[in-house]
């Protein structure tokens, strides 16, 4: 009776390996969508063990774009390769908090995203597919929209990318930002720098002006490189300071934007000074925010200033990161060596009556030829 029980375990092991390897490679959809269609959904925590897929074949190449529209919740989404094993791109909160996934997607091929929301339980919300736009000429070989070359996009280029509309600026400019005046979107400012140095763009209006803004910076790639917003968000000044380092010659871009719809600000752009204690004014070169490792410490953004030879602002040492570095995937730390388990399979179990059932099943598979390498990629057998 003893021996019916013990092999009726060791089967439902057998099986349940069977069953997550099995899973491993085929997704079962719970919706599909085409372009210009809007479904509602109901997503679930990532904590779930069945999360929301929703399969998209594209009948054309180009630039799609899923979009979230929820009430008082925070939806995100990941897409995934048709087998499920490459996360292609991650969207979240880029229209408030709801997600705008934009992705180029080939004809013909399956792709699924996978929807979630922040919280501990189920909610709904509607997603709808539109077109994200590829221009040839001026005119989107999806959707055939043709380009004016009036709309700002990102970075600040039209539609189409055949021209920039947004504004120029240099070291010394002072310019006002109008909401209204951009619809109530970003404002886009591109910047070349003829010095290298750091720089600070930010908003001069004080507390109380009535603004809530920000700024992000840019490169040429369209890479995040820094953002700032609140100065002194317990004192009420909700205005934005960021300061960083430019290269002279290379191409950055700023967005600048405020909470409010109706919000206008004054915005200051300078090249940053320190002046010494003998009363001369020195240049001072940016140092960028550094993060700690699990064994050598990192420093928060700074000031240096090279005739002084000091830093002059931040670069504050950080304490120790708590987390592992494994970017050659060996399950050890590449800066410390300490072995890491990422895998919650059977045979990684520190329980000893799990492990005495891994023993066995761990038998029957190299008996079987049965799932001889986990898949974290360590041997079973």
């Amino acid at each position: 009776m003893k021996f019916k029980k013990l092999l009726s375990i060791i089967l439902a092991a057998l099986m349940l390996m069977s069953a997550v390897s099995a899973s491993a490679t085929a997704i079962n959809a719970n919706h599909e969508i085409k372009y210009g269609e809007t479904i509602t959904v109901t997503a679930k925590p990532e904590s779930a063990d069945d999360p929301v897929y929703v399969k998209f074949v594209p009948e054309k190449d180009g630039n799609y774009i899923l979009k979230s529209e929820s009430d008082g919740i925070d939806p995100y989404c990941r897409l995934v390769s048709a087998d499920g094993e490459d996360e292609l791109v991650w969207a979240d909160d880029e229209n408030g908090s709801d997600f705008m996934l934009k992705y180029e997607f080939e004809a013909g091929t399956t792709y699924y995203f996978i929807l979630y929301v922040y919280g501990e339980d189920a909610q709904e919300y509607k997603i709808t597919l539109v077109c994200g736009h590829a221009y040839s000429d001026g005119v989107c070989s999806v959707c055939g929209a043709v380009c004016d070359h009036s709309e700002a996009e990102f970075l600040g280029y039209c539609l189409c990318g055949e021209k920039y509309v947004g504004k120029d600026i240099k070291d010394g400019d002072e310019f006002t930002h109008d909401a209204v005046a951009y619809n109530n979107e970003s404002g886009w400012y591109r910047f070349v720098p003829e010095v290298s140095g750091a720089y600070c763009i930010e908003d001069i209006t004080g507390p109380g002006g009535g603004s809530d803004s920000a700024c992000v910076v840019y490169d040429a790639d369209g890479e995040w490189l820094n953002e700032n917003q609140d100065v002194d968000f317990e004192a009420g000044n909700y205005d934005f300071k960021l300061v960083y380092g430019f290269e002279a010659g290379k191409t950055y871009y700023f967005e600048i934007y405020d909470a409010y719809e109706d919000g206008s600000f004054e915005v200051k752009f300078s090249r940053v000074t320190h002046t010494a204690d003998d009363g001369s004014v020195h240049y001072v070169d940016y140092s960028e925010y550094e993060y700690s490792t699990c064994i050598e410490n990192g420093y928060s953004e700074g000031l240096y200033c090279p005739d002084c030879e000091k830093y002059v602002w931040g670069h504050e040492e950080l304490e120790l990161s708590d987390y592992h570095n494994d970017e050659d995937g060996d399950n050890a730390c590449d800066d410390c060596g300490i072995q890491i388990v990422y895998c919650e399979h059977l045979c990684h179990s520190d329980n000893w009556f799990l492990n005495f059932i891994w023993v066995i099943a761990r038998f029957f598979c190299s008996l079987l030829n049965l799932s001889p390498i986990c898949f974290c990629g360590v041997a079973h057998y």
